[in-house]
């Protein structure tokens, strides 16, 4: 796994995966403090190309802010990413619109949104095991990601695209 993007939740995914037995390859991020930060933090690798980490992640999530995650993974698709997965995990963005024509390319793209606020990237990760993820993206390999993402002690619950802004409003109100 990958991350583009070392903020709150770049750190906080990161560390937890590591924790649970994911590898996590390294991070890439604008600024390249706060990526050899999550590096250290996680015990990974800085990458100061996407590209570089792209070839070594067959997971990628665009721990990004939400009105840049689009142009980062249409900045990535143009360089061949079949058989690689992207995920996001903004509340807002559906993975269809958030990685257009994905399975055309041959890949695959999800949403993978925690219920919880990620207040402090150094020890949020602890708290994630009682955190609830909605999960949801390409049909053919959602039940593998579900199934992959629960093995390292997530809760997982797959939403439907269509109730992805009812779902992004009621844990707004909530």
């Amino acid at each position: 796994v990958g991350f583009i993007g070392a903020g709150k939740v770049g750190f906080t995914l990161g560390k937890y995966f590591c924790m649970h037995g994911i590898e996590v390859t390294g991070y890439c991020s604008r600024n390249i403090q706060s990526a050899q930060d999550a590096a250290n933090f996680t015990g990974t690798k800085v990458f100061r190309s996407t590209f570089d980490l792209l070839d070594v992640s067959d997971v990628l999530f665009l721990t990004v802010p939400d009105m840049s995650i689009c142009s980062v993974y249409e900045e990535l698709c143009h360089t061949g990413i079949q058989n690689k997965i992207f995920c996001h995990c903004s509340g807002a963005l559906t993975a269809h619109k958030a990685f257009p024509q994905i399975q055309e390319l041959g890949a695959a793209g999800f949403s993978v949104h925690p219920l919880f606020a990620i207040s402090d990237k150094y020890h949020a990760y602890g708290e994630l095991a009682d955190v609830f993820f909605a999960l949801e993206g390409t049909a053919d390999r959602l039940d593998w990601m579900k199934n992959w993402l629960m093995s390292s002690g997530l809760k997982i619950n797959v939403i439907s695209p269509a109730a992805k802004i009812k779902y992004h409003c009621a844990a707004a109100l909530a």
